[in-house]
């Protein structure tokens, strides 16, 4: 009779393990939804103030400002295993021909949009 008892206790400490386990994988697993999430909606909105600048603050029409805003999302999705001072040089080159080309805010909300980009990928691929 003893050893049946022994027995379940065993079982029920073992079921009680794998449920807390479970639990906590469950917390986890929604805790890290939640903050990719997160990371996406800022690089939504981002992208959002990027193109509401550079249409009505830099009056660049939609199109290029559109397409330059996918395109550094796809830059810094392409690049951001690479060391920091080669994302270093992109934005100071992106700052720089935004100088040049005589919008300075347009070219700093690009390398600014690129960083972001590149912050919001390597959080996701670390998490």
């Amino acid at each position: 009779m003893n050893q049946n008892t022994g027995k379940d206790e065993i079982k029920e400490f073992m079921t009680g393990a794998e449920n807390k386990r479970k639990r906590q994988n469950r917390k986890k697993r929604r805790r890290s939804s939640e903050q990719y999430t997160v990371a996406v909606a800022g690089l939504i909105l981002m992208a959002v103030i990027f193109v509401v600048v550079g249409i009505f603050a830099c009056r660049v029409p939609v199109v290029p400002v559109c397409i330059l805003a996918l395109l550094e999302v796809i830059l810094a999705r392409c690049f951001y295993d690479l060391p920091i001072f080669v994302h270093l040089l992109i934005v100071a080159a992106q700052i720089i021909a935004g100088v040049i080309g005589g919008g300075a805010l347009f070219g700093l909300m690009a390398a600014l949009l690129y960083f972001v980009a590149v912050i919001v990928r390597c959080y996701i691929y670390r998490t």
